[in-house]
């Protein structure tokens, strides 16, 4: 149990890593854009570099928020409905979204592996294509795995868990 703790806590370190990274790098990649387009110096590959930290931040960020139950819930609906209601609901719930999830998480597989064997790479950089679409296997599966790790928490815990560490 504690190594699975640790393998958790370094995961999440890398998560939040990979986040603030690409939320970084995307920033400072958009403005050196900008302000060399208004000097009218040519900066290649920006626009590239921009879209594989878009993608990245997307499905790292969706992680995070499945792991940490930071996303959007129809409360209208679940707070007419009892505590008891509600647990069960969130748990279904969370074992649907983690099951879709791990589907999407291997159709994105076949998906990346597919690109990966047609060699891609990018116009200005030549960065292989498979770099960006391998984000959605990774982003796909970790959600999946906190959603279905909520669905457990809910079911072996007291209070409602929208993901592994948010109780309600």
């Amino acid at each position: 149990m504690k190594l699975f703790s640790l393998i958790d806590a370094g995961l999440f370190q890398i998560e939040k890593t990979i986040v603030s990274s690409c939320m970084l790098i995307m920033a400072v990649i958009l403005l050196a854009s900008v302000l060399c387009r208004h000097l009218n110096i040519v900066m290649v590959g920006g626009e590239e570099i921009a879209q594989f930290t878009v993608v990245w931040l997307t499905f790292c960020g969706m992680a995070l928020c499945a792991r940490q139950g930071n996303h959007i819930l129809m409360s209208a609906v679940l707070d007419t409905i009892s505590m008891e209601k509600r647990k069960k609901l969130i748990t279904g719930i969370c074992l649907f979204t983690g099951c879709f999830c791990l589907l999407l998480a291997i159709y994105s597989f076949q998906l990346t592996q597919s690109v990966f064997t047609r060699g891609q790479v990018t116009p200005a950089l030549r960065i292989p294509i498979w770099y960006m679409y391998a984000a959605t296997p990774v982003g796909f599966f970790l959600t999946g795995i906190y959603y279905v790790g909520g669905f457990f928490k809910n079911l072996t815990h007291k209070g409602i868990y929208y993901g592994l560490e948010k109780p309600e």
